[in-house]
């Protein structure tokens, strides 16, 4: 009964260790997430294309190189960030995760999946599916330090 229950217990002690390692590893995966996201970043392309039901390209709706400086967004630490392009500037805020970010912007909402995310560059992507169209718009931005 003694070896039983000493049983059980290395095992529940080793799964709660498994777990809090795990939750840990994953907090630091966030906050390294979130450190590498924030500050500014200059978009260099934005590119549309649509999307047949099979996610097949059907055609580029919108290919726009942009010069460094030209369009420039700059994520805060407190879920605040600056659009500055063409002339204007916004305010919007966000919500990072590890996979998506959320932009709130003039009572509007888009939930963009982050693709790539180095400390050189990022890659977001946002889909738009129009009611009535047998397509789907995905919107590209590639931005850089």
């Amino acid at each position: 009964m003694k070896t039983k229950f000493l049983s059980l217990l290395f095992l529940t002690f080793i799964s709660l260790t498994l777990f809090t390692t795990s939750c840990k590893k994953e907090e630091t995966k966030t906050a390294e997430t979130q450190k590498l996201f924030l500050g500014k970043w200059h978009i260099k392309l934005d590119l549309t294309v649509r999307l047949d039901s099979n996610s097949t390209v059907i055609d580029t709706i919108e290919y726009e190189v942009y010069q460094r400086g030209e369009s420039v967004w700059n994520f805060l630490e407190n879920g605040k960030g600056f659009f500055e392009g063409d002339g204007d500037s916004s305010l919007f805020y966000y919500e990072n995760t590890n996979k998506t970010l959320n932009i709130y912007v003039d009572g509007g909402y888009l939930e963009t999946e982050i693709n790539k995310l180095t400390s050189t560059e990022m890659v977001i992507t946002h889909y738009y599916k129009y009611s009535g169209d047998d397509f789907t718009e995905k919107h590209s931005r590639f931005m850089e330090r």
